[in-house]
């Protein structure tokens, strides 16, 4: 996998580690990996698409998170120069990773959130099918019940005749 900057992927996955502040001990037992081998990890200019994902995961930070990660173990800039008179254009736009882990966390939770109140409401739809089916089947096995006593009656009546 690798990254447009070309900063190493290693180096990359260490700082936000360290920003985060997990040892690499911590991170290798997220990964269910050793420390010396989280070590080597971030020695690695590129990870293959199964250790960055791993990563990420480890990390709890998004694709776009990790690429834009600018090297600062306190904070990232977002590019978003503001004009400040004069001709002078200023970038005071630092975003702390755990507020950006925090807002994304928030996005997720809200999408798992319109989830649930959607099979919810599948359920809901369900649960009223299951009802009325139910009551049909009752109503199937009354009539079942009743066709059985009819034709038990005729036979009853038809050996009496005999």
């Amino acid at each position: 996998m690798s990254n447009s900057k070309k900063r190493p992927m290693g180096q990359i996955a260490a700082e936000i580690r360290d920003s985060i502040g997990l040892s690499q001990e911590e991170f290798g037992s997220r990964m269910g990996k050793s420390q010396q081998t989280v070590s080597r990890l971030e020695q690695k200019k590129e990870f293959t698409e199964e250790e960055f994902q791993d990563v990420l995961e480890s990390l709890e930070v998004t694709r776009d998170f990790f690429e834009r990660w600018q090297g600062n173990p306190r904070s990232f800039t977002i590019n978003n120069y503001q004009n400040h008179g004069q001709g002078g254009y200023v970038n005071n736009n630092f975003v702390n990773p755990m507020e950006e882990l925090l807002k994304q966390f928030e996005e997720l939770k809200a999408v798992y959130k319109e989830q649930i109140e959607f099979f919810k409401e599948l359920l809901k739809g369900k649960d009223a099918d299951i009802a009325a089916l139910q009551a049909r089947i009752d109503k199937l096995e009354t009539l079942i019940i009743e066709k059985d006593q009819q034709i038990k009656d005729l036979l009853a009546k038809l050996n009496n005749t005999k």
